[in-house]
């Protein structure tokens, strides 16, 4: 949690010590920007705490009275009661699933789960569809599913679930849904998720004269000691491998130092890599963070204003689909949203809960994908994907930012949210961010 956001947590503490309060709803409550206003500012799930700094006089549209939850934000508080459990930041699963670059997406042969796994968590939640041949069948609760009884429903098919732990019990390992209900691991496909995560340039810095780049071969990239493929291969370097690369004398060759460490660099084709190097800058961000995508090179950099923090791989439309280009801003974070398809869709989909959703345009998002692992090549429907890892990193760095015990935070009037701008080409584009 950034020091931003703490120091708020701490101001709104104090600003009304008499009556400063914990609460916790029994429903998912809206955050409104004022009592009996229609403008959300945000949304709160059920049975997290959250911050009270004042409590103020009921409306008609309220009775029970308003709760001041955020600098000019309030919530009724009808469904809620006082709590001593203070906010949290949202707790990740302790369970990690299985690595991509180890399974295929198959739906018919569900990879290997294991709780022997040493990686730190990195999601709140695992997500899991019906496997081919299977039903989805579910148990009232954990204790149900051992002592043997009957199961009391089944899920839809073809469609995307969040499961919020992983269990292991006398029968087997169980899938438990936020409502506590829980299903054997054995009908299910759970997805591989990737651990790619992208360059903190403060950690790693880019010396002078060389770029970015990550290997973009699925099948492995050749790498020679010479610009010249007349040689055999001295490295085949797998994809989403990261390297410094240089420019050479020779069209479509690039350099890479001192590939072994001995001294010796290698040598590897333009076609198998994608680039980042730092770009004009739009003038609508002063000295704010915002975020830079460029759709040729299928890659995102975040700014503080002309200073790059961040860079990594992104998926944006696959063809047949589109990615708007334009500057936007994020006018909507979630900890989590359900993405669905239109009716009629050219591909219908509906995948329940995806991790860190932040809109920048209606029916457009930035967002984490669980469901192909392919950054670094075009595989959305014009969102742009983003692996778990690095879509939490620029999450918590953007505007704006969500209060502890939050679900949902839009911008206000006084700040529409950090600065997007997604190029194909020029750096001179239209200004699309949408106003409150």
């Amino acid at each position: 949690m950034s020091l931003h956001v703490n120091t708020l947590f701490l101001f709104f503490l104090n600003a009304s010590a008499q009556e400063s309060h914990f609460r916790e709803a029994s429903r998912t409550k809206r955050v409104y920007a004022r009592p009996g206003s229609k403008a959300l500012k945000g949304m709160i799930p059920s049975h997290r705490s959250f911050v009270v700094t004042e409590v103020l006089d009921g409306t008609s549209s309220c009775p029970q009275g308003w709760g001041r939850v955020h600098e000019g934000g309030v919530v009724c508080l009808s469904n809620t009661k006082k709590t001593k459990e203070a906010p949290s930041d949202k707790e990740m699963l302790s369970f990690v699933p299985p690595d991509p670059l180890e399974y295929d997406y198959d739906f018919s042969n569900p990879p290997e789960i294991s709780f022997d796994m040493y990686t730190e968590p990195f999601l709140p939640h695992v997500n899991a569809r019906i496997s081919v041949g299977k039903r989805g069948r579910l148990w009232e609760s954990v204790e149900a599913y051992e002592r043997g009884d009957r199961p009391n429903w089944r899920l839809k098919e073809q469609r995307e679930y969040r499961f919020v732990d992983v269990i292991e019990t006398d029968r087997g390992i169980v899938l438990e849904r936020p409502n506590g209900k829980v299903t054997p691991i054995s009908e299910w496909y759970m997805y591989p998720v990737s651990q790619f995560f992208g360059r903190d340039l403060d950690v790693e810095p880019i010396p002078k004269g060389e770029q970015a780049a990550w290997i973009i071969e699925k099948d492995d990239a050749p790498i020679f000691v010479s610009a010249t493929n007349a040689e055999a291969p001295v490295y085949f370097a797998q994809f989403q491998e990261a390297f410094n690369v240089y420019e050479t004398d020779k069209p479509n060759w690039y350099g890479i130092p001192d590939l072994f460490g001995t001294g010796q660099d290698g040598y590897i084709q333009r076609k198998h890599i994608r680039l980042w190097k730092p770009a004009e800058i739009p003038v609508e961000v002063d000295d704010n963070v915002w975020i830079d995508v460029h759709l040729p090179e299928q890659t995102l950099a975040l700014y503080q204003g002309e200073r790059p923090l961040f860079v990594t791989l992104i998926s944006s439309a696959k063809p047949g689909f589109v990615t708007p280009t334009g500057v936007f801003s994020l006018y909507s974070k979630a900890t989590s949203w359900d993405l669905g398809s239109l009716p009629n869709a050219q591909e219908a989909y509906f995948m329940e809960h995806v991790p860190w959703v932040m809109h920048f345009f209606p029916r457009y998002a930035l967002h984490s994908a669980f469901w192909h692992a392919d950054f670094g090549l075009p595989s959305s429907h014009g969102c742009i994907n983003m692996s778990p890892r690095d879509i939490a990193y620029i999450f918590e760095k953007t505007q704006p930012i969500l209060p502890k015990g939050w679900w949902v935070v839009r911008h206000d009037d006084d700040d529409l949210g950090s600065v997007i701008r997604i190029r194909s080409g020029s750096t001179k584009l239209p200004d699309k961010r949408l106003k409150k």
